[in-house]
């Protein structure tokens, strides 16, 4: 009897390759400085210090273009995707640099990994301001 066997392969995922804190700074600095646009973004604060939802009109329209300034960034500056996140909360401003620092080390807790899911982020950060 004849068995048709198949070479068996072993499927390796790679981990990425995550940038250590200060080159990631680094290259963002570089970058913020080469681009003539102003790639920081600021959300409304409330009076409690919590982000304020609603009040920004088109913020959702702004934020789709920061995400896209985001991308363009890190894609620059040769960041993984795994580090979109970073490269965003990197160019965030005020209270909202904040309280996405503190979802992320929730959301990295939670899914117990070590970065946070760039469409995730980006469906978080519009809850927030939108």
């Amino acid at each position: 009897m004849v068995v048709d066997q198949q070479p068996r392969t072993t499927i390796f995922t790679e981990m990425p390759q995550f940038l250590q804190k200060d080159e990631l700074e680094r290259r963002l600095m570089e970058w913020g400085r080469s681009v003539r646009r102003y790639p920081f973004f600021e959300g409304p604060i409330s009076n409690s210090g919590v982000v304020a939802s609603g009040n920004l009109g088109g913020a959702v329209d702004d934020l789709r273009r920061w995400f896209d300034d985001i991308e363009i960034a890190a894609n620059d500056c040769n960041v993984p995707l795994e580090q979109y996140p970073d490269v965003a909360i990197h160019f965030l401003r005020g209270d909202l640099k904040e309280v996405m620092t503190k979802r992320r080390e929730a959301y990295t807790k939670e899914t117990k990994r070590s970065w946070w899911d760039w469409k995730d982020f980006k469906e978080d950060l519009k809850r927030i301001v939108g």
